[in-house]
């Protein structure tokens, strides 16, 4: 079942339209359905990069909704700095709240989603023109650092809350706050750097 009024084409990817590349239906075409009932079948001219896609018949969005959409980011953005921001204030006001190393790591994934929404809240705001590719490229690389991070930060707490719940009796590491440290925050910089 197709969503809204798609039909399928048959497409490849042509590197030679815009500076990037873009699909086209050119040499190509979706053979008879009634004769092939159980699948999609292209026949193309040309041996290249093709898929079956679905093109949808263009819907215009009113522009009022990508202001509300965009509105709606924006206060979700701030609410969630606001609770993060309250973290990092219980964290400076009691000591032995922040004295915990379960707290340390709480500490650690919120200033990872703190990182992760200033990032994405500064970037939806630039604009995409080619003008700015340095500040594009710096934007989506701390952008992709920030989801990595937050991710390695969740994995951490995940596998701690293993060690709690299924493995109570378990020997204590040294360096453990080191170890997750740079679990943390420096081995998501390999892919970002790569």
């Amino acid at each position: 079942i197709l969503p809204f009024d798609a039909k399928k084409i048959c497409a490849f990817w042509n590197f030679q339209l815009g500076s990037n590349g873009g699909w086209s239906s050119e040499g190509c075409e979706l053979l008879n359905e009634e004769i092939f009932k159980d699948f999609d079948t292209c026949r193309c001219r040309h041996l290249t990069h093709f898929a079956l896609l679905f093109q949808l018949d263009e819907v215009k969005t009113p522009s009022n909704h990508y202001a509300a959409l965009s509105l709606i980011t924006k206060i979700g953005c701030v609410i969630s700095l606001f609770g993060l921001l309250t973290i990092a204030l219980t964290a400076i006001f009691f000591k032995e709240w922040r004295s915990e190393f379960t707290n340390k790591i709480y500490l650690n994934i919120s200033a990872s989603l703190t990182l992760l929404i200033i990032v994405f809240f500064v970037s939806s705001t630039q604009s995409t023109k080619s003008e700015n590719y340095g500040t594009c490229l710096i934007l989506g690389g701390l952008l992709h650092y920030g989801i990595l991070t937050a991710f390695c930060w969740m994995l951490i707490i995940a596998f701690l809350s293993y060690k709690k719940l299924v493995i109570v009796f378990h020997a204590e590491t040294s360096h453990r706050l080191l170890k997750v440290f740079l679990c943390g925050w420096l081995v998501p910089l390999i892919p970002v750097a790569i």
